[in-house]
């Protein structure tokens, strides 16, 4: 598995192992999953893509919020007021039942 950081405007970084404990949240977030972008069970300023079964944790522009209703199975970063916040509540209660 693997996991890459990006900063806005530059291609996704690998982590380093030392930044594993920071990342082992996505470690394996895209095993078994489609390639697409994921909500990050972390919080909506980020969004989880995956491809080729490794995960990417991609920021949203300053001010927006990832939500992956929108624009499937790619979703987008928009403006806090039209983020579906119930079907994030949603999704990280089935997030969490599954991985606890």
């Amino acid at each position: 598995m693997g996991v890459a950081l990006a900063l806005a405007g530059t291609s996704p970084i690998p982590l380093a192992a030392s930044a594993e404990a920071a990342a082992d949240s996505v470690l394996d977030f895209c095993e078994n999953k489609a390639d697409g972008n994921y909500w990050n069970p972390e919080g909506l300023e980020t969004y989880i893509a995956c491809s080729n079964q490794l995960a990417y944790v991609m920021p949203c522009p300053a001010g927006l919020l990832y939500d992956m209703t929108v624009g499937r199975p790619w979703g987008e970063c928009m403006l806090p007021r039209n983020v579906d916040f119930e079907a994030y509540a949603e999704y990280l209660a089935e997030y969490e039942s599954n991985n606890s």
